[in-house]
């Protein structure tokens, strides 16, 4: 049993030294030229890396504050480094004012090397090395994001972590609030999107105890700050969630709307109607104007529909212009859905259309009867038609062309009714002609009643 173990134990050492081995093998210096300029206490440093290994060359740039460097001096030659778990970076070359230029080289720690292939991370190549030495990703601080429960964190998080300042206090101030499974690219995007532990304290003292990662992040996104979420509610708006928040944000709704809609007459205003004002861009210029053309009792809703649907006051005044004042809120609405422009009612009225009132205007443009359809018709010999008729003719397809063709088969003086009986049994020009030719032959009279009859018995 001892031998066993003894055996086993030198297993496991030799691999260990195997994929300890591998690693350094992958860690290779690195060089290439830098550029510089100081900002303050503050170095922003790009370097272009010389790749053996490939046609292209490599960027990558930083900022680091002064005091992090050994032995920078300005404008002279010289040597300064940055030493960091990971390895060292030398830098040689000249600042000339704010300004640097010079060759850089990158030699890795073959100690951390070995440290992290113990941990696991297996092969690692010398520009994931010198990310962790950039950003200064050390020993402790990957064991001590082990011990927090994050075994499975891949080099290119750490890296995220260290430049987004993710600290391990942190974690631990964010765990401390409930969030204790949170992954490690919500704890990069909470940084990224400034999630501080004191508004999730804030949040927590407000109720909202229960919140995700998620919300926290789509939050600060779009600007949700507690002075805003206490406004809301001493509007009156008790327990709304978090996502009602953002939408509230995301639509550029104003605490003062609620005032203004007040002095306009609209004390009872949901938040879901204020969004929707919002997104339909009904301003409170639109609703005075609305309100002095004569829509003083006009709804919110009905507000939104006229926006949707594109009434303006303009096509009100027109409207007034030709004869239709005074028109319900739900038909000016059902006017522009149906595409009811000031022209295509002129081309009616010119032509003299009786019982032209809103609901048949709206009736010809559902059913596509147009002006010209109208004059064609005249020309025909059909010079009284009614709107019902006119919307009946459209309804069963019966065309000027179609007309045309009947009486060119000899049925000149065939009614409306008639013709469109001919339509809805599928009587053509040549089913016409040869049922005259079949009652001709046979000496009998022939009408259009007749021809229908054949029609639906298939004669």
């Amino acid at each position: 049993m001892k031998r066993t173990v003894f055996k086993t134990g030198i297993i496991f050492l030799l691999l260990l030294a195997v994929s300890t081995l591998y690693a350094v093998q992958e860690g290779k210096n690195l060089t290439g030229d830098w550029s510089a300029k100081i900002r303050e206490n503050r170095i922003q440093i790009r370097l272009m890396i010389f790749d053996d290994d490939s046609d292209h060359d490599s960027m990558t740039s930083f900022g680091l504050e002064t005091e992090e460097f050994k032995g920078l001096q300005l404008n002279k030659e010289h040597t300064f480094t940055l030493e960091r778990d990971a390895g060292t970076i030398r830098f040689d070359g000249k600042f000339e004012g704010d300004r640097g230029r010079g060759a850089f080289s990158f030699v890795p720690n073959d100690a951390f090397i070995g440290f992290l292939g113990k941990e696991g991370f297996g092969k690692i190549k010398s520009k994931e090395l010198l990310r962790l030495c950039i950003f200064d990703v050390n020993k402790v601080y990957i064991q001590d994001i082990r011990k927090l429960g994050y075994k499975d964190v891949e080099l290119s998080e750490l890296v995220a972590m260290a430049i987004h300042e993710v600290s391990i206090d942190y974690i631990q101030q964010v765990n401390a609030q409930g969030l204790k499974d949170i992954s490690i690219p919500k704890l990069i995007s909470f940084r990224i999107h400034d999630v501080e532990v004191d508004y999730i304290k804030e949040l927590k003292k407000l109720g909202y105890s229960d919140i995700s990662p998620s919300e926290l992040i789509s939050l600060n996104i779009h600007d949700v700050d507690i002075p805003f979420v206490r406004e809301i509610s001493k509007q009156g708006f008790k327990d709304l969630s978090l996502d009602k928040f953002v939408a509230l944000k995301i639509h550029d709704v104003d605490l003062k709307q609620f005032e203004v809609l007040k002095d306009l007459g609209y004390t009872d205003v949901d938040l879901d109607q204020i969004i929707s004002l919002n997104i339909h861009d009904v301003s409170p210029d639109f609703i005075r104007g609305v309100h002095k053309a004569g829509f003083k009792d006009i709804s919110l809703d009905e507000l939104i529909s006229f926006q949707i649907h594109d009434v303006d006051l303009g096509y009100i005044d027109s409207l007034a212009e030709v004869g239709f004042k005074d028109v319900p809120v739900s038909e000016l609405i059902s006017l522009n859905i149906h595409d009811v422009n000031i022209d295509y009612i002129k081309g009616f009225q010119k032509l003299g259309v009786k019982d032209l009132d809103i609901p048949t205007l709206i009736s010809f443009s559902i059913h596509d009867v147009e002006p010209a359809f109208i004059k064609d018709m005249k020309k025909l010999g059909y010079t009284s038609l009614s709107a019902d008729k006119l919307v009946s003719l459209n309804i069963h397809d019966v065309t000027v062309d179609y007309v045309k063709s009947v009486h060119a088969a000899g049925l000149k003086d065939i009614t409306l009714n008639q013709l469109i009986s001919f339509k809805i049994h599928d009587v053509d020009k040549e089913y016409i002609e040869f049922a005259i030719k079949l009652y001709k032959e046979r000496g009998k009279e022939l009408t259009p009643e007749k021809i229908i009859s054949m029609k639906i018995h298939d004669f």
